[in-house]
């Protein structure tokens, strides 16, 4: 039977900053990684969230760096101040359902900026900084909607496709430093934004669901997979789009 090496201590002493780690997959994602012996530092704007995830995975393997990844002196701030990492994984972002015709500039801003602007820069300014170990690992969540078309998704779409393009040069750039970074593109997953949406429309949202052969998915499906990438199973993985949907894309 094939073993993964390093079973529940497989991310043992790896430090993981994760973005948006208080909802969603992001917080799935960081019980996850703390699971596996990571110690993760927990990203968001809700203290409150912030602390009760804290609780729930231990303080022994977690710390708290509260601010918003789109604000330059915040981020500046936090970099001064944050150790050597082994990993980041971009989970914050946001999505608004405007169809074409009504699609305005500040929405399409206010996307890029959280879901591409932010992540990039954050991701740049820790590199230059030299805040990176050797072997560090970079994951960003990207979205199915990156490869296939949606109606109301024209600014989201853009967004987590620019990621996919954008990941590809990074991950070039910076081999030669052994880091590795790498994409997701998950389908639909049971989280509070998509929560929000079928509020919004839930005979579309049940329609979108059944599109995928396996059914909905979950946030412990993409966090398992930011564990396999932050170790060093994953040492000769890079500038890859790795797409977990159900079969939403193969129909």
């Amino acid at each position: 039977m094939l073993k993964i090496k390093g079973g529940n201590s497989m991310l043992s002493q790896k430090r993981i900053l994760i973005t948006g780690s208080t909802s969603g997959i992001g917080r799935e994602t960081t019980k996850v990684i703390a699971s596996y012996g990571g110690y993760v530092i927990i990203n968001g704007r809700s203290n409150k969230r912030a602390m009760e995830l804290q609780e729930e995975i231990g303080s022994n393997n977690s710390s708290i760096y509260l601010f918003d990844i789109t604000d330059r002196n915040a981020v500046s701030d936090f970099i001064q101040d944050c150790p050597k990492l082994d990993g980041i994984i971009h989970c914050a972002g946001i999505n608004r359902i405007i169809p074409f015709g009504f699609v305005k500039f500040e929405a399409m801003y206010e996307m890029f900026n959280i879901n591409y602007f932010a992540p990039i820069m954050l991701t740049q300014q820790i590199f230059k900084k030299k805040k990176f170990n050797e072997n560090a690992s970079i994951v960003f969540i990207s979205s199915i909607m990156s490869i296939v078309g949606e109606g109301g998704n024209t600014v989201y779409a853009g967004t987590k496709s620019a990621l996919v393009g954008s990941v590809r040069c990074i991950a070039l750039e910076l081999a030669k430093r052994k880091i590795r970074v790498n994409c997701i593109s998950p389908g639909f997953i049971r989280t509070n934004m998509t929560d929000s949406e079928i509020e919004i429309n839930e005979d579309e949202t049940k329609n979108v669901i059944s599109l995928h052969p396996l059914g909905e998915g979950m946030a412990k499906d993409i966090a398992n997979l930011c564990v396999f990438l932050c170790s060093d199973n994953s040492r000769w993985i890079t500038g890859q789009n790795y797409i977990i949907d159900g079969g939403y894309s193969i129909r």
